[in-house]
């Protein structure tokens, strides 16, 4: 027979050679993937030395490393891709109203672009034009362009965004459009927001030249404010107008069109 003690000698033996090295060969790595790693950007900055306007070219996902400059006769940033993500980062992106510098952000067709985080200001034509489909515009700014302060094309989502003092329509979405949470003032000629088909929440269009709201064809306008614009506070044939506060127009606060549903207004 073996002794007890033999045996459990043995097994402690055995319990530490398969176990191995336990002293750690050195620090730890680190495991998680940094945000590079997860969806790689490309900084965007001026390119005062060559003079050479930025055109993005490639899908992809961009920031603003920091603020943008226009030059005359040319687009802020030309979009000339689809399925691209630009973060402004916080940053502006600056035109010249007075030299010409056209769109801030031009894309003309190109799809699913997203703009998002910042502020495109004096241009001499839009400050936002993709006219393309599946646009994002989400926490922007758009001040002082000399068109409208940003053109969208059809199932636009625009969110959380600030349109005052540009001479056309302050937001021009295209068909089926989302437009929610948005400012839209003091556009000197145009409309505060206009799209059709749309759905449009929780907006402010105050002091427009034109209409605060115009839609029509089965939009849903709800629980927005319309005061103080020249032409009517709400215009949307066919459509459901609900639960919204229009006052001060000069125009109809809520034009009773037959085709619309409008109910729970603060007129």
């Amino acid at each position: 027979w073996v002794p007890l003690l033999a045996l459990v000698s043995l097994g402690t033996m055995l319990t530490l050679a398969l176990a191995g090295e336990l002293e750690p060969t050195g620090p730890p790595a680190p495991t998680m993937k940094t945000l590079e790693d997860v969806e790689p950007r490309t900084a965007i900055r001026n390119a005062f030395d060559t003079l050479t306007p930025i055109v993005i070219s490639q899908s992809g996902s961009y920031y603003l490393a920091e603020d943008i400059y226009a030059f005359h006769n040319k687009h802020g940033i030309e979009i000339t891709a689809s399925n691209v993500t630009l973060d402004m980062n916080g940053f502006t992106l600056y035109g010249n109203t007075e030299v010409g510098s056209w769109d801030g952000i031009h894309g003309t067709t190109m799809a699913n672009i997203t703009i998002k985080n910042g502020t495109v200001q004096d241009f001499f034509q839009d400050g936002i034009d993709l006219q393309g489909p599946n646009i994002q515009v989400i926490k922007v700014r758009v001040l002082n362009n000399g068109l409208r302060g940003m053109l969208t094309g059809n199932n636009s989502v625009i969110r959380d965004c600030i349109a005052v003092d540009n001479t056309g329509h302050g937001i021009d979405a295209g068909s089926a459009s989302t437009i929610i949470g948005c400012v839209s003032k003091d556009s000197v000629n145009g409309d505060g927001i206009n799209s059709s088909n749309a759905t449009i929440e929780n907006c402010t269009a105050r002091s427009n030249g034109g209409d605060g709201i115009w839609s029509n064809t089965g939009s849903v306008i709800r629980g927005c404010t319309a005061a103080f614009n020249t032409g009517d506070g709400i215009d949307a044939q066919s459509s459901l107008v609900q639960g919204n506060a229009a006052n001060g127009n000069t125009g109809t606060a809520i034009v009773n069109h037959a085709s619309s549903t409008i109910v729970d207004n603060d007129i």
